[in-house]
Order: C-alpha cells, then structure tokens, then sequence
C-alpha cells in the first residue's frame, strides 16, 4: 500500500462509521472490522471509507487491516457451532437405563448431526460415489480393502464395470451376446461375510451388487423340474442358471476380464466362498439337511439377504444365508432394479428355492414373490472383491 504523510495529526477515535455523521483530518473510525484515518482537508459527511470494495483514498487511508483476526474469529465460531450442534445431536440420543448404553427405538433416527454425511460433506448416504473417482484404479481399491482400510468406502458407493462378449446361457441352450454392458457394481456389505463358513472367510471383502441387472433375462431352469446338474443336492448349485453364471463359456469370464475381475474371492475351492446350502433331491421341496459348499464366484441373493426374512421360502434350511445386506435394509431403493443399466423395473431372481418348480424372485412392484424356474427373467450377478 502506498505511503501518505500526514504531518502531526490529532486522532480522535470516533466510534463506527455512521453515514450522518460529519468527519474531519484526524479522526478514526471503524467500517466493515476494520479501522480507517479521516485525510481529508475539508469537513465531509456521508461518504465511506469503501465503496465497492476499494478504499476512498481521498478521503481515507486504512489505518488497522483486522481480515486475519476476523477469519480466525469466524473459523473458531464454525467450530464452536458444530461442536455444539454435535453435543445436542448426542444429547437426544436416548439411553437404556438397564445398560447405559445409547439406543434407538422403532421410531427414531439417528440425530443428521451425527451423520458421516453431515460430518464430512460426503454425499448422502446410499446415493453412491463413483468409486473410481476416489480410488483411480482397482489396484488401489484392492490394497484398500485388503489392507482392511474402509474409510473411504461406503455402503451404495459403486464400481462401474462394461461387459462385452457371449456367454452361453444354459438354460436356454444359446449363446448370449453382450455390447458394453455397463453394470454399476454397489457396495452392498463391507466384511458382510467375515469368518462364515465351514472354513472361516477371513480375508476383507468388499460385497458387490448390481445397481441394475443384466439386459438379457435368463430361466433358472430349462424347464420348471429338471436340474442341470441333479448330484449338486441343491436347488441352486444344480441349475442351469448356477451354470449360466459360473461356467467356463458362462458369464464369470466376462467379469473376470474387468479391471476388478482380477480380484474376485475364488475362495479356498476356486469356487467363491463357502457357506451351508440344504440338501435337497430333485424333485422334491422336502430338505433332508445340509452341508458346506462352495456358493460360487458369481451368485445371487437368497430371499432373506434381499428382505431380511422368509417370505416364500420352502423351508428355514434354505435360509442359513439370513443376514440381510446393508445395502437393502431401510428402504426399496436398491432392491427395485432394471433390465440393463437405467433400464425398466424388472422381476430378478434370488437364489432360494421356494418349492420344487419354482424360485424366489423380487417383484417389478418391489415386493417379494416367487415364479416357476422356467420363466425368463432379469438377473443381477453378485460376488466378493478382496
């Protein structure tokens, strides 16, 4: 800033700035937090020490600059604030008397204050980041999430994957052909699965679930009784739509071939992870058991992990796989899907059988139902990134 000699001055400190007042050589007053000198050599009324922000240096000079004090007072309010909008968020968190512990009741929420969201300006929670826009590559993602590093993943976050190729869909007996077939892979559990099995899953995983399902629909069965594979004792592991998505000139290469391909859980079988699956014969609805086997690399929902509980289900062996994932729990949002990426609701099959002809399914209406094995409809591919 430029110099100006004054000479002797008196300086008379005249409070803050009032436009009725009249000012003279000498006297300083206080204007937008900071303090300016009166130079002027005649009496003058109305007029500011700035307007539009530069200083009237006819008739003023800046005599004490307070922006850095003023910023350190407005960022050390901002933090007061929120501290305190945080101690009142917990403050409404209701606290059980038996335990001391906090909880909350059928009817409530979680106080926004207390949000990641809200803490962090994350987007809101289920909406979905782009996960590659916080990772770059699937490299990255996977040390991440090997590394057991969650904190910048959340559930409904996303990695688009494009899918181009045929696969042979079993149950119709035809090769399917796919044209940069975009599924937008989302978050559907962190560590979901953590020690399950009869051989303890222990790496960190990450549960991915299409946003939307694939384009082409697909039966379950070629027809509503025959199993592809009648010696694999369960209704999913024996049907053609296991195959369709496991199988060699299945869809696995396909999603194999993607950036995140390379680090789907082959699981101690190469078969994805394991888990018990009832024992069921051919031809019949009745369990006579169950026993630990591998799911597979690809796979579905059973109906509990989709609604959290039984609907259709033939029979409580099916449901051992009960737990419903993070990223249905709450709303209908994630469990209405389309045909193809944006596509039209679609009905899409679950994994449970719910009698000896028929399998579970979500609803176009968003509502669990169930439909004989030989009907074509959407599928959305699941499987573990570790």
């Amino acid at each position: 800033m430029a110099s100006q000699t004054l000479g002797n001055v008196l300086v008379i400190y005249r409070g803050a700035y009032n436009p009725a007042a009249t000012y003279q050589n000498g006297h300083v007053t206080a204007y937008g937090g900071d303090t300016y000198l009166c130079v002027s050599r005649t009496e003058i009324m109305g007029i500011p020490p700035v307007v539009n922000g530069a200083v009237q240096t006819a008739y003023w000079v800046l005599s004490a600059d307070n922006s850095t004090a003023r910023a350190a007072a407005a960022s050390a309010n901002t933090a007061a604030t929120n501290a305190n909008a945080a101690r009142l968020a917990f403050a409404a968190i209701p606290v059980n008397a038996a335990n001391g512990y906090t909880q909350l009741d059928s009817n409530a929420k979680v106080p926004e204050a207390l949000l990641p969201d809200r803490l962090t300006g994350a987007p809101p929670w289920g909406t979905g980041r782009n996960l590659k826009d916080v990772f770059g590559t699937a490299a990255a993602l996977h040390t991440a999430v090997a590394a057991g590093d969650f904190s910048k993943i959340r559930i409904g976050d996303y990695w688009p994957i494009t899918l181009t190729g045929t696969y042979h869909d079993y149950a119709e007996n035809a090769d399917k052909t796919l044209s940069a077939a975009v599924l937008n892979m989302e978050v559907s559990g962190i560590n979901h699965y953590w020690r399950h099995g009869d051989i303890a899953l222990t790496a960190n995983h990450l549960l991915f679930c299409p946003r939307d399902c694939l384009p082409n629909t697909s039966q379950f069965r070629s027809d509503n009784v025959t199993w592809y594979a009648p010696d694999a004792g369960n209704p999913w592991l024996g049907s053609h739509l296991y195959q369709t998505l496991n199988a060699a000139d299945g869809l696995l290469p396909l999603i194999a071939a993607t950036d995140i391909g390379i680090y789907l859980y082959a699981g101690p079988n190469g078969m994805g992870m394991r888990t018990t699956l009832a024992n069921v014969t051919p031809g019949t609805e009745t369990t006579t058991g169950w026993a630990a086997r591998d799911r597979g690399k690809l796979f579905l929902p059973t109906e509990r992990e989709v609604w959290g509980s039984a609907v259709h289900q033939a029979n409580g062996l099916h449901g051992v796989l009960a737990i419903q994932w993070p990223l249905f729990a709450g709303g209908l949002k994630h469990i209405s899907k389309g045909l193809g990426n944006g596509g039209s609701r679609a009905i899409w099959w679950c994994a449970t059988a719910t009698t000896s002809i028929a399998f579970a399914c979500v609803h176009s209406g968003v509502y669990p139902n169930a439909y004989n094995a030989a009907g074509a409809y959407a599928v959305a591919p699941c499987f573990l990134v570790v």
